[in-house]
């Protein structure tokens, strides 16, 4: 996937550009996303059951740290890359926010597919009209830390 995004033309110092509008964004972005996120899991606790990770809570929890937090910058960095920059300038938002959500299967529950539906369409909105990159890796990258650290509490 970070290969692919990388070879692909773009303006890479634009994508990157770090600012205080990057951080402004990323903040409002996460609280969109948890917003979003809120109101889908009490809809879909409501209409049908509790979420269910498929395990990979039980997996996350037992890595350490410094693997977690490596993993999670390299997930928010090669996903964003392919999903917003390589499939969503291909195929559209509708596509890469789809193929998002599918690959988001494993955890094995409607309501976690439609949160990752809902964020793909947040982050390549975002990225459609902004072209930048960095606000959607840093709240993807703050999204997956937030989780971890909340299993590992819960």
């Amino acid at each position: 996937m970070l290969f692919a995004a990388l070879s692909f033309p773009m303006d890479w110092k634009k994508m990157f550009e770090c600012s205080a509008n990057v951080v402004f964004s990323s903040i409002m972005l996460f609280l969109f996303v948890c917003i979003t996120t809120i109101f889908i899991f009490i809809g879909f606790s409501v209409l049908f059951q509790k979420p269910d990770n498929g395990g990979v809570a039980n997996l996350l929890i037992k890595l350490p740290l410094f693997q977690a937090i490596g993993l999670f910058l390299l997930a928010a960095i090669s996903e964003e890359l392919f999903f917003r920059v390589v499939l969503n300038e291909m195929f559209g938002i509708m596509v890469s926010s789809t193929l998002f959500a599918l690959m988001h299967m494993r955890y094995c529950s409607g309501y976690e597919i439609l949160d990752a539906f809902a964020i793909g369409l947040i982050f390549s909105c975002y990225f459609k009209r902004t072209k930048n990159i960095s606000a959607p890796i840093l709240t993807h990258f703050l999204i997956d830390v937030i989780s971890f650290v909340l299993v590992r509490v819960i």
